[in-house]
């Protein structure tokens, strides 16, 4: 549940977040809806800050889920990174009525999270309600409307049929009251020096349809973006202006396709092309991750006694059989390692974009406290060829829980891994 910003709490949040570690895919849905699913106390104003590089394949389920809990939080986005996936950055900041923010790089980061925290440090009401009486409106952008910001307006756009007559009523609570206000239709400004609301509305339609429609498209919002495109003279991904040359190019002959290249984003590994379309692990956990690293498809199998390997289109790691030193199951260590498999190949797989020859063997000596904890973690062989990826190995391990062992008392475990690259 939400607690309050003490000097203590805070403190106690930067512990937790110094403490972890990143690696494998971006399990992004189920993070949402269980930080959707807490408990809202009081009327306090819930507000959900998402910090991504944004490598998913989730992004149509991400939209919907702000969209549909726009009344209950406000999710801000803040995407980091050189090559930042600023479809779902900024699609979750139109789903979500805001603004998205952008850090490509270090020396930027601090000016613009201190914009970010201004721009969200002052909600002002809550629970707003907007209704019309004897007034005809339909197509109403946004559906729901978030809470109202100091730094955020809401802006709510509509049609209306008929004569325009009428009141339109809002409604809000602020802590310790409720405010209500009303407007009447007729004192509206009805001038044709607005004729450029329809257009905004128009617009605003068009770019929640498409954001929907742009992973997974289907003909309904496809039609209806193209039919909004011609009525309103707008352009959009399937309607355009049309410029009309008077030279003939083909002279006479067949046209030809040209492929063009397109650079890779930043600071990503030629090795994110191959047959798979796209950059990332493609990760089959709910929550649809495709990783950082840009590997291909990864693969864990078991091949024969007790020799595990998990493969990618850049090498592959082998997780031999473990030599164990008291009363734990050998059965459950290995679902223990199965489980965790993805970060270990994490730590492999970011020492490929460095050196894409690596090749190394670590072997691994593993102490499992009463409970179930890693209390230490060492290398037995200290012959690694790169510090960097024993480091991060030590580092995943260290956080694996295992099942409490039978009677208690200590088990030690050696494991060996070996880190084969597709490029040998």
């Amino acid at each position: 549940e939400s607690l309050w910003a003490t000097r203590k709490n805070v403190d106690r949040a930067l512990d937790v977040l110094d403490k972890q570690h990143g690696g494998g895919g971006t399990e992004l849905l189920p993070a949402l809806e269980r930080a959707l699913a807490l408990p809202r106390k009081g009327e306090s104003s819930r507000i959900l800050v998402l910090a991504t590089d944004g490598y998913v394949r989730v992004e149509k389920q991400a939209f919907e889920l702000v969209s549909k809990n726009l009344g209950q939080a406000n999710l801000f986005a803040f995407g980091i990174g050189s090559s930042v996936n600023r479809h779902l950055i900024e699609g979750l900041a139109h789903a979500g009525m805001g603004e998205p923010f952008v850090a490509l790089n270090q020396g930027e980061a601090r000016s613009l999270a201190t914009r970010f925290r201004e721009y969200i440090a002052a909600p002002l009401m809550q629970d707003i309600r907007v209704d019309f009486k004897d007034f005809d409106t339909y197509d109403l952008e946004p559906p729901a409307l978030p809470d109202l910001f100091a730094k955020r307006p809401l802006i709510l756009f509509g049609k209306y049929r008929g004569n325009p007559q009428g009141s339109i009523s809002f409604s809000g609570r602020v802590p310790g009251e409720k405010l209500a206000g009303h407007i009447q239709v007729k004192d509206a400004d009805r001038s044709a020096n607005n004729s450029a609301l329809r257009y905004l509305w128009a617009r605003h339609r068009i770019r929640r349809l498409d954001d929907l429609n742009s992973f997974g498209p289907s003909e309904v919002p496809r039609q209806e973006i193209i039919e909004l495109g011609l009525a309103y003279n707008l352009m959009t991904a399937y309607t355009s202006f049309v410029a009309i040359d008077t030279a003939v190019r083909a002279q006479g002959k067949q046209p030809t396709t040209v492929k063009q290249a397109l650079p890779l984003p930043a600071g990503v590994s030629n090795q994110a092309v191959g047959g798979y379309g796209g950059m990332g692990l493609l990760g089959n956990l709910r929550g649809g991750a495709s990783g950082g690293a840009g590997y291909g498809v990864a693969k864990l199998q078991a091949l024969g006694n007790g020799l595990q390997t998990v493969k990618s289109k850049s090498g592959s790691i082998q997780f031999r059989s473990a030599k164990v030193t008291g009363a734990l199951d050998r059965s459950a260590i290995q679902r223990v390692i199965r489980k965790h498999f993805a970060k270990a190949k994490y730590c492999y797989e970011r020492e490929l974009i460095k050196n894409p020859n690596l090749v190394d063997k670590i072997v691994l000596r593993i102490t499992i406290d009463a409970q179930g904890k890693v209390s230490k973690v060492e290398s037995v062989n200290k012959k690694s060829k790169s510090k960097d990826l024993l480091n991060c190995l030590l580092r995943v391990v260290k956080k694996w829980r295992f099942p409490k062992p039978p009677g208690g008392g200590n088990v030690v475990i050696t494991y060996p891994f070996i880190f084969t690259s597709s490029a040998k």
